[in-house]
């Protein structure tokens, strides 16, 4: 039996990890008022499955593995620079940071290239839910710049939604 290749297509340019944005909403379920989160140099969003072996005598050794539950989270390094425009922080950064311990709503979502929107790379994730808040100042030397883990822990399902800024004609 001879099996024939499958086509190939050129890929272009590769997409950033500095392409998410976060937005954290700072009004209410009602009436949102998507604030974002500046400053952010590091991120890490995952979605997990976690499994259990559901394997039988007459599996003929072979393991089953059976999804039992989905979990979330976001983990990002933002660093604390104040605005240049006012004696304040960053009014996103500065959300999580009086919501460390609760529950807040969140959205991200990929905005490639320089976050106009005739950007040639596409446009097509972006994701919804509550979090717990997690905001830990990371120290270090006298000389380094101050910066912060925020660790967001998903409270239930993250949902697609429709993108926020999507391309151009998309």
């Amino acid at each position: 039996m001879s099996a024939t290749p499958t086509e190939r297509t050129e890929l272009g340019s590769a997409a950033l990890n500095g392409d998410w944005w976060l937005d954290v909403n700072t009004g209410t379920s009602i009436a949102p008022a998507w604030t974002p989160v500046n400053g952010i140099y590091d991120f890490k969003g995952t979605a997990e499955t976690s499994t259990t072996d559901v394997s039988d005598f007459s599996s003929d050794g072979w393991a089953a593995e059976q999804a039992t539950g989905r979990s979330w989270s976001i983990d990002a390094k933002v660093y604390r620079k104040p605005q240049r425009s006012a004696a304040a922080y960053d009014p996103g950064q500065e959300y999580l940071r009086l919501h460390d311990g609760q529950v807040v709503e969140v959205r991200y979502y990929e905005m490639g290239g320089d976050g106009t929107l005739t950007t040639p790379l596409p446009r097509v994730e972006a994701y919804q839910g509550f979090v717990s808040v997690a905001w830990a100042d990371d120290g270090g030397k006298h000389s380094d710049p101050r910066s912060v883990s925020v660790s967001l822990k998903g409270q239930g399902k993250r949902t697609a939604i429709t993108h926020p800024a999507p391309n151009a004609g998309a």
